[in-house]
C-alpha cells in the first residue's frame, strides 16, 4: 500500500498477545474492540482532537456504535497490521473505518464504528462543530455497512445478569465499550464451548451504565445470530443493543 498522511489513514504493527487470546489460541473479540479503540485515540490525537484536546474544551468523543467483521482470526504470536481512518461527518455522527491486516497483507478483521461528541460534565451529545472537524475523511472503503439500528422484534426470556464492578469502569468513569461485548458473548455458553464460531459484532451503545449498577441482558440464539438488550436494573434504561453473527462449526 502506498505511503499515506498519518492524519488520513493511520497505521501500527501489533504481535497478538498470549492473554489476549482464548482457549483455541485466537484472538479474542474484545482484544480486537480495545486495538479499535486504541488506534482511534492515537490517530485523533495526532490530529488535534484526541482525548487531551477535546478535554481541555470541555468535550470527549464518545463510541456510539461498532460493527466488527471477522473474516479469520489472529493467532497468538501473529502479527498485525492496523489501519484506522476517519469516513465522513453526518449530523452528530463522525464515522470511522478499520482493517486489520495480517503477515501476508490479506484483510483478516474488519471494522466501521460511529462516534459522537459529548460534554465532559454531563456527557449529553453535542453537535460536531467546524473546529472538531480535524480527521479528515479518506476515500478507502472496508466491506462492511456502517453501524445503524438493531432491531428488537419481542421480548426475551433468556437473560444474564451483570454486576458492574470498579475493573469495568473506564476514565469516562462509566462502563468501557468493551465490557458490554465480552458480557454478551458471556451470556451464551455455546460461544465458549466450541460449537458455534463467532464471524461478526454488532452494537449500539444507548445509555451509560455506571460502578456498582446491575445490568441485565436479554438475548435470543438463532441459528445465524443472536441478539442482545441490555436494561440497567437501577433506572429501568436500556442500555445497550447488539448482534452477534454464528456459524455452527
Amino acid at each position: 500500500m502506498k505511503k499515506v498522511d498519518k492524519k488520513f489513514l493511520w497505521e501500527e504493527n501489533f504481535p497478538v498477545f498470549s492473554f489476549q487470546c482464548d482457549r483455541n489460541n485466537k484472538i479474542r473479540l474484545t482484544s480486537l474492540a480495545q486495538f479499535f479503540q486504541e488506534l482511534a485515540w492515537r490517530h485523533a490525537d495526532y490530529c488535534g482532537v484526541g482525548y487531551k484536546g477535546l478535554y481541555e474544551k470541555n468535550f470527549l468523543w464518545i463510541l456510539s456504535g461498532l460493527k466488527i467483521k471477522v473474516i479469520d482470526y489472529p493467532k497468538w504470536e501473529d502479527h498485525m497490521k492496523i489501519f484506522t481512518w476517519g469516513k465522513e461527518y453526518v449530523n452528530l455522527f463522525a464515522f470511522r473505518e478499520f482493517e486489520i491486516l495480517n503477515s501476508k497483507s490479506e484483510p483478516v478483521v474488519l471494522g466501521s464504528s460511529s462516534w459522537i461528541v459529548a460534554d465532559a460534565e454531563t456527557h449529553r451529545p453535542l453537535r460536531i462543530t467546524d473546529d472538531l472537524l480535524q480527521v479528515p475523511p479518506f476515500s478507502k472503503d472496508v466491506d462492511l455497512d456502517r453501524p445503524g439500528k438493531i432491531t428488537i422484534d419481542k421480548e426475551y426470556k433468556n437473560f444474564f445478569d451483570v454486576h458492574v464492578t470498579g475493573s469495568d469502569i473506564d476514565v469516562y468513569d462509566h462502563v468501557n465499550n468493551t465490557k458490554y461485548i465480552e458480557w454478551c458473548l458471556d451470556a451464551v455458553p455455546e460461544i465458549h464451548t466450541e460449537k458455534l464460531n463467532l464471524t461478526g459484532f454488532d452494537i449500539r451503545f444507548i445509555h451509560e451504565a455506571k460502578f456498582n449498577e446491575d445490568i441485565r441482558i436479554y438475548y435470543n440464539l438463532n441459528a445465524e445470530n443472536i441478539t442482545y438488550r441490555g436494561i440497567n436494573q437501577n433506572t429501568k434504561a436500556e442500555v445497550f443493543r447488539a448482534q452477534a453473527l454464528i456459524s455452527k462449526l
